[in-house]
């Protein structure tokens, strides 16, 4: 990835045990166990590479709705999709018509948005292949994400 790539991302976080979590003025939500995916994009300086690098440590001092969240869970992946323009609502939209897929916490990384949440919860690990394919449908001719597993 070149170091100032703009795009969209997914990163997919595994929690164990139910937790209940602040997340900043948004409020306290009851997670569940299972499998979290979060829509985010990235078209300021540093792009992509800064962006996911600042999600794949703990920040110590939280300032997005996910940085208090990553701080009670582990990553299992992130999907990148390089593209000038953004496409998290596209994305949000995607997850939302996925089966086995709830929204733990309206609002969660959308405050900018009208979307319902960029936060979206799995019993399983999502299915990247069922993603993509609601991702067509709702916008023909997007670019597959690039699925990494860490």
């Amino acid at each position: 990835m070149s170091k100032n790539a703009k795009g969209t991302y997914v990163i997919v976080v595994a929690m164990e045990d139910e937790k209940n979590i602040r997340v900043g003025k948004l409020g306290t939500f009851c997670f569940q166990p299972g499998y979290y995916a979060y829509v985010g994009s990235a078209f300021g300086p540093g792009g992509l590479v800064a962006r996911i690098g600042h999600h794949l440590r703990v920040a110590p001092k939280p300032h997005w709705h996910m940085d208090y969240f990553r701080k009670e869970t582990l990553i299992c992946e992130i999907w990148v999709l390089h593209d000038q323009k953004t496409l998290e609502h596209v994305f949000a939209d995607s997850f939302l018509g996925m089966d086995g897929s709830s929204v733990p916490a309206r609002g969660f990384g959308c405050s900018d948005c009208r979307c319902i949440s960029h936060l979206f919860h799995f019993c399983e690990l999502p299915d990247q292949a069922e993603f993509v394919e609601n991702l067509l449908k709702s916008s023909p001719g997007t670019p597959k994400p690039l699925r990494l597993i860490i």
